[in-house]
């Protein structure tokens, strides 16, 4: 038993300082990269003569905005954090900036609003996955969800295979004796 203590609390303590350290420095990297691609799409929407934006649009400016506060504050996001933001309370007749956001998405054309709401959801999807990537929690349930899948599509696997070959044994059971009878003799032997 003491052989094993020696054994696991270097393992662990190993594992912990690289979750906390190269993990999530390369997490960090990974989010600002997307986000990096995000904004450059933004940027390419809003330059597109096609699309009826100009860069002094104000629902383009929030976006833009948003994106690069980030961009810059992306090494602070944490699961914790996230959740503490949560309870903020906000003083009455004070709008969020999503309600402001929304406000003035109202302002532009819906192809135009369509397309800003689309990167601004992407860029949210990419720091949810590094508040899971990036926590202990976030990890352990990524893991068990994958390992769900997994399973499930092993068992799938599993009954399809069954399934032929009870459909075999039926139709050769059938051609055999008759349909009638092909019931009475099958057998699941593999």
């Amino acid at each position: 038993m003491g052989a094993l203590i020696y054994v696991l609390v270097p393992a662990l303590l190993t594992a912990g300082w690289f979750f906390y350290n190269p993990w999530n420095s390369q997490s960090v990297r990974l989010l600002r990269d997307s986000l990096f691609g995000v904004r450059d799409k933004l940027f390419a929407f809003a330059a597109d003569p096609a699309h009826p934006i100009d860069f002094e649009d104000v629902a383009y400016g929030m976006l833009r905005a948003n994106l690069n506060g980030y961009i810059r504050f992306a090494e602070s996001y944490h699961l914790i954090t996230a959740l503490r933001l949560q309870d903020i309370k906000r003083p009455d007749g004070v709008l969020s900036w999503a309600e402001r956001w929304e406000k003035y998405l109202g302002e532009c054309s819906p192809q135009v609003a369509k397309s800003l709401r689309d990167l601004h959801e992407e860029a949210v999807c990419q720091v949810l996955r590094h508040l899971f990537r990036t926590s202990l929690f976030g990890v352990l349930l990524i893991a068990g969800v994958k390992c769900r899948r997994a399973f499930a599509a092993r068992m799938s696997s599993a009954s399809n295979q069954i399934t032929q070959r009870v459909r075999q044994q039926v139709e050769a059971a059938g051609e055999a004796y008759g349909e009638e009878q092909a019931f009475g003799c099958l057998q699941l032997a593999p």
